[in-house]
């Protein structure tokens, strides 16, 4: 499982964003309640399938398009990376063969 803090900025209640074993992500307010609890529906899927095991193994927020608002993004075991916006709804996703080891900016 993964953990991250998030500084979604206007417009989302969700401020601790945690993955879990079956590509779930959920997503609590400053004060501990579940604001949002999904499962990750992959859209694409490479040649070689969803391989692995279903974890979300890192999150990562960043303002990816400077509307002051972060999105998320999210790797998992099963070769996918995906993008959510600040309120977890989904932007895409893609396949990384072999699987996610770090997301970075």
């Amino acid at each position: 499982m993964s953990c991250e803090i998030v500084g979604a900025g206007k417009g989302s209640d969700i401020k601790v964003l945690a993955g879990t074993s079956e590509l779930g992500l959920i997503g609590f307010d400053a004060e501990g309640e579940v604001v949002k609890n999904i499962t990750i529906e992959p859209k694409s899927m490479s040649s070689h399938g969803l391989r692995g095991e279903p974890w979300v193994t890192h999150i990562c927020c960043h303002d990816l398009n400077y509307n002051g608002k972060q999105e998320v993004i999210v790797g998992t075991r099963k070769w996918l990376i995906c993008v959510f916006d600040s309120n977890l709804d989904s932007l895409g996703d893609t396949t990384a063969l072999h699987g996610v080891a770090d997301i970075k900016f």
